[in-house]
């Protein structure tokens, strides 16, 4: 018996190392998770956009148009605005163009040519009315709550576009607030 006892102990011990030797290691796993979609939406300071376009009259003049709104308003219908002013024969005089098409002709009103109305959007053809392209820029850039820029900074803001022999300027301009433009006060879509 004095024999087994250290060869039990020897074959416990052996069993115990081997035992211990057998479990598998920690092993350091990797794996690639789908990331969530995230879904844009406006930034608190881009609730608000316009769409405008500065185009030649007689010199030192313009024909505006603008669609100013909601961001959520103004987005879906940007290429009915880009049509509509593709669309308009500048003319010292007058300007020719042709309505753009599921927008309805509101009734006339003081220093426009022509308004329209699709739901709550509203787009609409004003002037001629005089100052610098910079001056223009900067008054609608105030409208929807943005700093002036200078001269140099302009053209990062503006694109030109070709309308029959004159050269126009198109604006997107996205801000936190409308003042409701030259009238002043507050726009129709603040409270």
């Amino acid at each position: 018996m004095r024999l087994l006892r250290p060869v039990v102990a020897v074959v416990a011990a052996a069993v115990v190392l081997l035992s211990a030797g057998c479990r598998p290691e920690d092993e350091i796993r990797a794996y690639t998770a789908p990331k969530e979609a995230i879904v844009a939406k406006p930034a608190a300071d881009e609730k608000f956009r316009m769409l405008g376009a500065v185009i030649p009259a007689e010199p030192g003049y313009w024909w505006f148009v603008k669609f100013v709104g909601p961001a959520e308003v103004v987005s879906p219908l940007e290429a009915d605005f880009n049509a509509f002013v593709k669309g308009i024969k500048p003319d010292e005089k007058k300007p020719t163009w042709a309505a753009p098409p599921k927008w309805t002709e509101a009734p006339p009103r003081a220093t426009r040519l022509a308004t329209y109305q699709n739901g709550q959007a509203e787009m609409y053809l004003s002037g001629p009315f005089g100052g610098s392209l910079l001056d223009n820029v900067n008054r609608w850039r105030k409208e929807v709550g943005l700093r002036e820029v200078k001269e140099a900074e302009l053209n990062s803001g503006v694109t030109e576009l070709k309308l029959g022999n004159k050269t126009a300027y198109t604006v997107d301009l996205r801000g936190p607030t409308w003042s409701g433009g030259m009238m002043g006060g507050k726009g129709p879509f603040q409270k």
